[in-house]
C-alpha cells in the first residue's frame, strides 16, 4: 500500500496479522519530490545556480531525477558539466544515486547502511526539504523495512487498476456489472472472448 494513514489504520484494524508493505514505488516518488523541491529552491535562491536552468530547468528536470546509467550520451555531458558548474548539484547527484540502490539491497541491514550513508550527506548539506523526507522515511522504518521480508510491490495491482479506468472511459460505463467483470477479465488476460461463453461464469 502507498503511506496513506486510512489505508494502515484499516489494515491494523481488521487484519491485525497482516504485514503491512509500504510500496516502493510510492516511497521512491516521494524522495523524488523532495529532491526536485530541493533542485527548485537551488535555482531560486543561487544566482549562480540559475545559469543552469536552461539545463536542468522547467521540461529538462527529468535529467535531473534520471538514473545516472538511464541518461542519453549528450544528457550525461549535459550534466557533468552542470555538476561541474555547480558543487551543490554533484551532493544532490551522489544521494540520488546512493539511494537509487537502495530497494536492490540483499537485506535490510544492508539498505540501513545506505540510509545512514544518505541521512548524513543530507544532514551535512543541510538540505531541508530532503531533510524532512529522510526524518519521515526513517519514522516509518518498522514498515519500510518488511520489504525486504516480504520483496512485494503494488505494481500489478496499480496496472490492472489504470487498465479498469482506462476502459471504462473507453466505453463511456457499464450498466450491467457481471458484463463490465468480464470485461475486466478479458482485457486483464483472464479471460479470451474466443474459448469462454458467458454460461461459464
Amino acid at each position: 500500500m502507498d503511506q496513506f494513514a486510512g489505508f494502515k489504520a484499516s489494515t491494523e484494524e481488521h487484519c491485525s496479522k497482516a504485514k503491512i508493505v509500504w510500496d516502493r514505488f510510492h516511497l521512491m516518488r516521494n524522495f523524488e519530490s523532495a529532491l526536485n523541491e530541493e533542485r527548485k529552491e537551488i535555482l531560486d535562491k543561487d544566482k549562480h545556480a540559475r545559469k543552469t536552468t536552461m539545463y536542468i530547468g522547467g521540461k529538462f528536470r527529468y535529467i535531473f531525477l534520471k538514473k545516472a546509467n538511464r541518461r542519453t550520451k549528450q544528457e550525461t555531458k549535459t550534466f557533468k558539466q552542470v555538476m561541474k558548474d555547480n558543487k551543490i548539484f554533484y551532493k544532490l547527484e551522489l544521494i540520488k544515486e546512493r539511494f537509487f540502490q537502495f530497494f536492490n539491497q540483499r537485506n535490510e541491514d544492508d539498505a540501513r547502511v545506505i540510509l545512514i550513508e544518505v541521512k548524513n550527506w543530507i544532514k551535512e548539506n543541510n538540505f531541508k526539504n530532503l531533510e524532512k523526507w529522510v526524518d519521515n522515511f526513517i519514522g516509518g522504518w518498522e514498515i519500510v523495512r518488511n520489504y525486504f521480508k516480504m520483496r512485494v510491490t503494488s505494481a500489478l495491482s496499480e496496472g490492472q487498476n489504470n487498465v479498469i479506468k482506462a476502459l471504462k472511459r473507453r466505453c463511456f460505463g457499464f450498466r450491467n456489472m457481471m458484463y463490465f467483470k468480464l470485461k475486466i477479465m478479458q482485457v486483464c488476460g483472464y479471460l479470451n472472448s474466443r474459448y469462454v461463453s458467458v454460461e461459464d461464469y
